[in-house]
């Protein structure tokens, strides 16, 4: 499925980009992950998924030689990916989370075309990953914390758009 391996490859991304073990950057519950794994130390928990209907076609049917055909475009997602930082010390989970904002900033949208050269590749099944960072208020972080068992650590969240390819 596209949203495990998006998440799969922006975990490899950030560990790439932080020159992080693998077992520090881990997919999961903030809680269970906080409970149970005392090595990692930055956790990305999907918060919400949702179909994109932005760039969505509207035009179901196709033009063919003999008449119509009815085709279901591919279908876009966006997820909201959590990223909380849980190092021993605080301070270096602020840095952390200072290289996770940067390194999206500079380097919002991934495809084949731009993630080459690493030691993983970009999942074929997807054309394109686009991400921007969310703005929460109080309120939100309150209820999104409030959530994940309370007890808030530094964090990030951002939209991933995830554009699949087609078949």
């Amino acid at each position: 499925m596209s949203i495990t391996e998006s998440m799969e490859f922006v975990r490899n991304v950030v560990s790439d980009s932080l020159s992080m073990a693998d077992s520090k950057i881990v997919l999961g519950s903030v809680n269970e992950v906080a409970e149970h794994n005392s090595k990692a130390e930055i956790c990305l928990s999907l918060v919400k998924c949702a179909q994109d209907m932005s760039g969505r076609d509207i035009q179901p049917l196709t033009r063919q030689p003999t008449g119509f055909a009815r085709r279901t475009p591919p279908i876009a997602l966006d997820i909201h990916v959590l990223f909380s930082f849980m190092s021993p010390n605080y301070t270096s989970s602020l840095d952390h989370l200072s290289q996770v904002i940067d390194l999206f900033h500079e380097n919002p949208i991934f495809d084949a075309g731009n993630s080459t050269g690493g030691r993983f590749s970009f999942p074929d099944s997807l054309a394109r990953l686009a991400l921007t960072q969310e703005f929460m208020g109080y309120d939100e972080l309150n209820q999104l914390w409030g959530i994940h068992g309370g007890h808030y650590l530094p964090s990030v969240t951002y939209q991933v758009r995830i554009a699949r390819a087609s078949s």
